[in-house]
């Protein structure tokens, strides 16, 4: 099993700089609630971490330019996947989950509910 997220940001150098750019300058006006959820002015938040540590699943972590990466088009981004098998791949958490979560205990309680079928 493998929980995949993938976020509303292109990879790269140059457009880390410009979302962490944005983030600090216009936070309400950053697209990815996944990345302005988890991530703090200067990386990932340790809550965030030591959630995923706990969890003892796979996590990938994609940018929305890295999709031929796996074989699923998600309908939109940021949102989370999860993969139970090669050929099984279902959106768990949407775009218009993730943009209705305003802090990271409401994104890990989601996660955490919808994985307890799974697990």
């Amino acid at each position: 099993m493998e929980l995949i997220f993938i976020y509303n940001a292109k990879s790269g150098a140059i457009n880390s700089l410009f979302d962490f750019s944005h983030k600090l300058l216009s936070p309400s006006t950053y697209s990815c609630s996944l990345c302005s959820i988890t991530y703090g002015s200067f990386g990932a938040k340790k809550q965030w971490q030591n959630f995923l540590n706990e969890l003892n699943v796979k996590t990938t972590f994609l940018y929305k330019n890295q999709l031929q990466k796996i074989n699923y088009k998600p309908y939109q981004v940021p949102c989370v996947l999860l993969k139970t098998n090669q050929e099984n791949i279902q959106e768990i958490i949407s775009a218009e989950e993730l943009n209705s979560f305003s802090t990271l205990s409401e994104l890990t309680d989601e996660l955490k509910k919808k994985l307890s079928s799974f697990l």
